[in-house]
């Protein structure tokens, strides 16, 4: 990069970190996924591991840029993790599946599993580039991650029951989180061992139909998170060269990606 670009970016940065310094709860330190800054800062109170996971991220990436300070970034971890400790339901700690921002350790006692992947995903990113590693460590061990994992598929938990996540695009993302935590979780997209390229290629573009629309995320979140797998890089360049190839025929530049927002359907897929 050259130094303007990379001033460019620093600034992009520097405006991304102002949203969880505008949002973030005090006493939760949880920040909202969405707000709308036109009305004075309306936002949505409850959110996800996803998100969770995405602000974990966000503090990392704004120490590593110079934004705050390390001390700051642990402080603030900390008012985290007392916020995802949980809930028990049938027997079982898990991460809740959606909590509030504005008030303490108020959550469902549903369970997401590719939430709880980038979740883990971002927890073992601070493992690494904090001093909570123990914490860290010791919150992961208390949830009973290894009975919501059976026969190698990730399992949500809705209404106290076990609903399968594998046919997701975030089961490979997600099995990769688990698998930094010791967990072993199988991919839709495995379909590369004992083939030739070209059928192993084929027969994922197949799993891929039978899931549905693909996007940037995971995929691209897989490779700055967890360092990019022979079956991600290879998605991601088809997803590429499609958008190129719309861009030539068309003229219309596409960036297919997806965002939360405040109503059903909760995500929307953008171009």
């Amino acid at each position: 990069l050259t130094p303007e670009a990379a001033a460019l970016y620093r600034e992009d940065a520097r405006l991304a970190w102002a949203f969880f310094e505008r949002f973030t709860d005090p006493n939760t330190g949880l920040a909202p996924a969405t707000a709308n800054v036109n009305t004075g800062g309306d936002a949505l109170t409850w959110v996800t591991m996803w998100d969770v996971g995405s602000q974990i991220n966000a503090l990392v990436a704004a120490q590593r840029l110079g934004l705050i300070e390390a001390d700051a970034v642990e402080t603030a971890a900390a008012k985290i993790l007392n916020q995802i400790a949980g809930a028990r339901a049938e027997g079982r700690l898990l991460p809740n599946g959606v909590i509030r921002t504005d008030v303490l350790r108020s959550g469902s006692s549903d369970f997401d599993g590719c939430d709880a992947g980038r979740l883990l995903a971002a927890l073992d990113n601070l493992r690494r580039n904090s001093g909570l590693g123990d914490e860290i460590e010791a919150l992961v061990a208390s949830w009973d991650l290894d009975q919501i994992v059976v026969d190698e598929t990730i399992y949500s938990v809705a209404g106290g029951a076990l609903k399968s996540t594998f046919k997701s695009h975030c089961a490979h993302y997600a099995a990769r989180a688990f698998g930094r935590w010791g967990l072993t979780a199988a991919s839709p997209y495995q379909t590369l061992d004992g083939r030739p390229e070209a059928d192993g290629h084929m027969a994922m573009l197949e799993a891929v139909a039978t899931i549905g629309p693909l996007g940037a995320e995971p995929l691209l979140l897989e490779a700055l998170e967890l360092g990019p797998s022979p079956e991600s890089t290879w998605l991601a360049e088809v997803l590429h060269v499609a958008q190129v190839e719309e861009y030539e025929e068309t003229g219309t530049l596409m960036a297919v990606s997806e965002m939360p927002i405040q109503r059903e359907p909760w995500f929307v897929y953008l171009g």
